[in-house]
């Protein structure tokens, strides 16, 4: 009776650390452990990278209002590469389908992901953004641990307050911004804390990995906006490509803003890409502080 009592108390948030009682073999831990640390580091490049393209692309006055437009760009390029990897000769991966009601909520969280994060880069400065987004770890704790009753243990939780605190001490920018641009970038990074959680529920529930699922939420959050857009953003995209009859607003966009534009559907590609490995091999904490570079913040 006392055993069945103890089982049923709650797990505390922070946990003591325990040894594992099997660890992998070696020479398994070490791949393991280096195909994460290349996961991370792309992520991490990749990220920096993406940031400063849309800082850049965003600094372009008529294409701050393209928002889906720009969300339905970065799902496109995630998407043909998934296809391309899936097909012959490369066959990187089996193309696998969840049924519409399992993967739809995690296509419309992906999209808002996106969406949120860009118009938190667009109305805030680098310095407010860098704050509000590591405010993504603590909460992927606090609502893993609420949700799914993951914990951690004491080590986890001080590498990630060394963590977050570390990149915190690193900003530099101004960390001014509007009531709007706070109340986005808090939406931005709770949003951004769930979706995490719920890719590694999805990957534990439906035994995929992490590049099935990301087909299944890709190609249904494609054809989503592939509707929304037209119907949102069809006179900003006439007005943005000079098709509108607005003074200055006509000249074609410049040779460096496609170039920009081009190469962020590639980084987006391979931010969402590396993120589903990272989580699918160890959790949603760890993408964390993978996401939050010491210099720029991500996207």
């Amino acid at each position: 009776m006392d055993d069945s009592e103890e089982a049923n108390q709650e797990k505390p948030l922070i946990q003591e650390d325990e040894e594992s009682l099997a660890p992998p073999p070696v020479s398994t831990a070490i791949r393991e452990n280096l195909a994460i640390l290349l996961a991370v580091a792309i992520n991490t490049i990749a990220t920096c990278l993406l940031v400063l393209l849309n800082k850049f692309i965003f600094s372009v006055s008529r294409l701050q209002s393209l928002q889906f437009s720009f969300t339905a760009w970065h799902v496109f390029c995630t998407v043909a590469i998934l296809l391309v990897a899936s097909r012959s000769p490369l066959r990187l991966f089996e193309r696998t389908y969840l049924s519409v009601r399992q993967a739809l909520p995690l296509a419309v969280a992906f999209v808002a992901w996106i969406y949120l994060n860009n118009l938190s880069l667009q109305l805030n400065p680098l310095g407010f953004y860098q704050i509000a987004k590591i405010a993504t770890t603590p909460t992927v704790v606090l609502l893993g641990y609420m949700l799914t009753g993951v914990t951690v243990s004491r080590t986890v939780f001080g590498a990630l307050v060394a963590i977050c605190a570390g990149a915190a001490l690193t900003c530099h920018g101004s960390t001014r911004t509007t009531a709007l641009g706070a109340a986005v970038a808090v939406v931005a990074f709770v949003t951004t804390a769930v979706y995490q959680i719920w890719i590694g529920k999805q990957q534990a529930d439906t035994g995929y990995s992490g590049v099935q699922v990301l087909f299944n939420q890709s190609y249904l959050a494609l054809g989503m906006l592939t509707v929304l857009v037209p119907f949102l953003e069809s006179r900003q995209l006439n007005e943005a490509s000079g098709g509108g009859n607005r003074g200055g607003a006509t000249a074609p966009l410049n040779a460096k803003v496609w170039i920009a534009i081009a190469l962020s559907g590639a980084m987006a590609m391979v931010v969402n890409l590396t993120q589903f490995m990272i989580i699918g091999r160890t959790s949603a904490m760890t993408a964390c502080p993978s996401l939050l570079p010491p210099a720029f913040p991500p996207c």
